[in-house]
């Protein structure tokens, strides 16, 4: 009765409820900052316009130019962004990154969470100077696998192992309303 209750009440209440959840993702991932948007292609749109707008990005994605639902390519071009995509292990990435040319962000997609780890790819972004972004439709706050699933890692780890921001897509952390995470350095979220 209380979850229908709530689930029915379930509508806007402003700032203060933005800010009071955005508190509450920081305190359940360790994050410096968080935010709460519309949905996951609105919070994919926010981090591409605010990090990569105009300048050159490296998708590690397993040679996949659409993964996870996610058009890389249109992404990019709806922002000017150069898109440079790697297979997405450790070696490649590490080959794409020491062409020279000054990178933006290291994105690692779902694809590439098997091939490269985040503290790998977290390694190689600092080594170029780029920033790195973890898209992670289903990482969570607990890991599956203290329920007996499959393991998944979760925002936290995903954090600090050094990922600068985290993208999650919030109806697959809840199965609730559809919603964009972006959780991280607090300078990235807010811009």
């Amino acid at each position: 009765h209380a979850m229908t209750q709530l689930a029915s009440e379930y509508h806007r209440r402003g700032a203060e409820l933005r800010k009071s959840i955005d508190h509450e993702l920081c305190n359940l991932t360790g994050a410096e900052a968080a935010l709460v948007l519309s949905s996951f292609e609105a919070a994919l749109n926010a981090v591409f316009a605010a990090r990569t707008a105009n300048r050159e990005l490296l998708v590690a994605d397993g040679n996949a130019a659409t993964s996870a639902g996610i058009d890389w390519r249109r992404l990019a071009a709806r922002h000017s962004a150069v898109l440079r995509t790697s297979a997405g292990d450790a070696a490649s990435l590490a080959a794409a990154v020491e062409q020279g040319v000054p990178l933006a962000a290291i994105v690692r997609s779902p694809e590439a969470e098997g091939l490269a780890t985040s503290g790998e790819v977290s390694s190689i972004a600092k080594r170029s100077s780029a920033s790195f972004i973890d898209v992670a439709p289903l990482a969570g706050v607990i890991d599956p696998a203290a329920h007996g699933l499959q393991s998944v890692e979760t925002l936290q780890e995903r954090l600090a192992t050094g990922a600068d921001l985290v993208i999650a897509d919030g109806a697959g952390l809840l199965g609730g309303p559809v919603c964009g995470v972006i959780v991280g350095k607090r300078k990235l979220v807010e811009s």
